[in-house]
């Protein structure tokens, strides 16, 4: 069974594990964790034209949104608070 499959209904194959302000997290029965909930994809432009991006929009990309050890830490101590992270392998999409 794949992701996609176990997101049209997900209480049906995977078990509910904690519940965040927009979303619910479920566990699959392979262990991946993932989310009933996604930003509306028709609202996202398919290509961003940097030339009409704002310095703060720029500035933010360049420091928020790439990947640090520092923000990845701080991710998995407020994961481990709800789930054992022992022998877990974790991809965070998005």
């Amino acid at each position: 069974m794949n992701i996609d499959s176990l997101k049209q209904r997900p209480a049906d194959h995977a078990r509910l594990t904690y519940k965040l302000k927009n979303a619910n997290v479920y566990v699959s029965p392979d262990g991946f964790h993932f989310t009933d909930y996604l930003d509306p994809v028709e609202e996202i432009p398919v290509e961003i034209d940097p030339s009409q991006l704002s310095d703060k929009e720029s500035s933010y990309i360049e420091t928020q949104l790439q990947a640090n050890l520092a923000k990845f830490k701080n991710q998995e101590a407020i994961l481990a608070n709800y789930v054992s992270l022992q022998d877990a392998k974790i991809l965070d999409i998005g």
